[in-house]
């Protein structure tokens, strides 16, 4: 026979064997069976075994009496633990159903503010079309007038550019000019040394010291005069250089008065414009003053407004995601309650678990036992054998075998149908919770569109 506890899965094993019991005469069977009572208590088992079989039937037979003690007693412990969860079970099934009550309020208000924002925003844009309208008027304006002014400045630069032409091939003639001017005077002077030399060789012999001494003198003088010579025409090159440039300079002066001229008359023509403009449009504002006082306002005043609107709606915004965020958080709470009501409905899956492993083992040994006891001799029977429908006696001693067998298979039937019934209605509340918490993520993040996303927690079940 093979024992199994419900908190330790290590098995004891007990082996047993019988011993062949003398044989009877029928008359005697007959005796002993008539005069056994019907309800027996163990000890009156254990005598008969002392007398009947051996003593280590008896043991077994006390030992089992024991052990279903003992399982009694878990049993009305584990009752009371069921009935424990399930109240836990109600009670967190009426939290839920506050928070869902909550969410909702908060995703109808969430829907109110988003609607008041959406109306905000089209005011805003219908505003901003009527400003863009006016910009993109005033910018074809402004457009039209820089093209004539860029036409003009366009034909002036044609102009210098074809001046600047002129100058530069001037320039070219006038460098080969002075490159041919300096080799002709370079020519000249070795001429000159050459002739000079000459004569001095010719007139070296004829003339006295006195005339060399002259001749010397000249030579210097000479030699001074064309020093100063020189330099003289350094000054006059300098000097027609900057007669050139006070030429350059007063042509220039002479443009940038024109330029100037020209602006200044295109300003003012503006300025006529727009003085003009000005003026009408005060009239017409005087005019429709009853009918459009908000036209009235500047350009930085509509600015101003409209700077003051986006951040209203950048602070709506920023509320609309904290709200986002702690309905969010208030989720994952929900989350984790169930989950650890979850894990204590496992873990008491866990100990029903052992509770039906000891059953089945029970009914297996119950089974195996009725087998042998019927190659043997017939066990007692009750006077009236237990039914399904009957109430479970307080000591399975009072029943027979087969009368055990059917309470330890009503028990298991029971508790596996229990154990499914729990299994399937997790599964139901698992699937219910990720749904709506999915949902209403979703609902906020379609109602507000342009906000940051949720976080990923809360749209991960």
């Amino acid at each position: 026979m093979v024992l199994y506890h419900p908190k330790n899965t290590s098995r004891c094993e007990t082996t047993m064997e019988t011993k062949p019991a003398p044989a009877a005469p029928s008359g005697g069977m007959e005796t002993a069976v008539s005069t056994v009572p019907k309800i027996r208590d163990i000890g009156t088992i254990a005598l008969e075994a002392l007398g009947k079989i051996d003593t280590v039937l008896a043991f077994e037979l006390s030992v089992m009496n024991d052990h279903m003690k003992s399982m009694e007693g878990e049993n009305a412990l584990i009752k009371a633990e069921n009935d424990m969860l399930k109240a836990k079970l109600v009670q967190q099934k009426e939290d839920e159903a506050d928070i869902y009550y909550y969410l909702h309020k908060k995703l109808d208000a969430n829907y109110e503010v988003i609607a008041q924002l959406e109306s905000d925003i089209q005011t805003v844009k219908l505003e901003r079309d009527a400003m863009d309208k006016a910009f993109h008027i005033k910018q074809d304006e402004t457009q039209d007038a820089f093209a004539k002014e860029k036409k003009e400045l366009t034909e002036r630069i044609e102009s210098a550019e074809d001046t600047l032409h002129a100058l530069e091939v001037f320039r070219e003639r006038k460098i080969v000019l002075e490159d041919t001017i300096a080799a002709m005077e370079s020519t000249l002077a070795a001429e000159k040394d050459n002739h000079k030399k000459n004569l001095l060789a010719r007139t070296e012999d004829q003339l006295d010291t006195t005339t060399k001494r002259t001749m010397m003198e000249n030579d210097q003088m000479i030699s001074e005069l064309q020093y100063q010579s020189k330099e003289t025409e350094k000054l006059l090159v300098k000097y027609k250089a900057l007669e050139t440039e006070v030429v350059h300079l007063r042509l220039q002066l002479k443009d940038t008065e024109v330029e100037m001229a020209k602006r200044t008359h295109f300003y003012q023509k503006l300025i006529k414009k727009l003085n003009e403009r000005v003026q009408s449009d005060h009239v017409a504002a005087r005019t429709h003053a009853a009918l459009a006082q908000g036209q009235e306002r500047t350009k930085t005043d509509v600015n101003k407004a409209n700077e003051d609107m986006i951040a209203l709606l950048q602070t709506k915004s920023n509320g609309l995601e904290t709200q986002l965020r702690t309905l969010c958080a208030e989720l994952a709470d929900a989350r984790t309650h169930v989950d650890e009501a979850r894990a204590e409905k496992h873990a008491m899956l866990a100990q029903q678990d052992d509770t039906l492993r000891f059953l089945s083992v029970a009914i297996h040994d119950i089974t195996h036992q009725l087998a042998l006891s019927g190659h043997g001799h017939a066990a007692p029977s009750s006077l009236h054998a237990w039914q399904a429908g009957d109430v479970i006696p307080a000591k399975l001693d009072d029943l027979a075998p087969s009368d055990v067998k059917k309470v330890l298979q009503m028990l298991f039937g029971k508790l596996h149908a229990y154990q499914a019934a729990i299994v399937g209605t997790l599964s139901s509340e698992r699937r219910v919770l990720e749904t709506v918490a999915v949902g209403s993520c979703l609902n906020l993040l379609m109602a507000y569109p342009s906000g940051p996303l949720p976080s990923k927690r809360c749209l991960n079940g």
